[in-house]
């Protein structure tokens, strides 16, 4: 647990370590950046590697302040209200366009549930086979012959 004069004396350290790296930084040729700006140091390691800091580099490491252009965009972000507001329900027209894309969107969603339903009944028929194929009870087997059948019909009816 730190007490409150080694918290100080850390303080005083840390003020005088950035004094340090600031004199540091001006003795090597580094020109200060403005307090606004971001500060982003291209650091080159004695081993050839390149590292990018919001510090200046130490030791025998190369650093180079490099200037970061921080216009803006002219991008506007969409007002939220507008992206998620709820679409107003269209009036009907009186042409025959909007008739017709309904019609169509109604044929579609019918097609689309009768199929679900000729996978439903495919899915059901299959069941039934597995389970006479497993063994069954004689009352059991003559129910399920008679759902394969039903199932087979509806499937000759509305699904060929």
């Amino acid at each position: 647990m730190l007490n409150h004069q080694t918290f100080r004396i850390l303080r005083l350290i840390s003020c005088v370590c950035a004094l340090a790296a600031g004199v540091l930084s001006g003795l090597a040729g580094v020109s200060p950046a403005r307090a606004d700006e971001p500060n982003v140091y291209r650091c080159t390691m004695s081993d050839g590697s390149i590292e990018f800091r919001q510090f200046p580099c130490h030791g025998r490491d190369e650093s180079q302040l490099l200037e970061i252009d921080d216009r803006p965009s002219g991008w506007i972000p969409p007002d939220p209200s507008a992206v998620f507001a709820e679409e107003k329900p269209k009036t009907r027209s009186a042409s025959g366009s909007d008739e017709a894309s309904s019609d169509a969107r109604k044929e579609d969603a019918a097609d689309r549930r009768q199929a679900e339903k000729c996978w439903k009944k495919e899915q059901q028929l299959e069941q039934a086979n597995r389970k006479l194929r497993a063994g069954y009870r004689p009352a059991e087997g003559q129910r399920l012959r008679h759902k394969r059948a039903e199932y087979e019909d509806y499937l000759k009816k509305f699904c060929d």
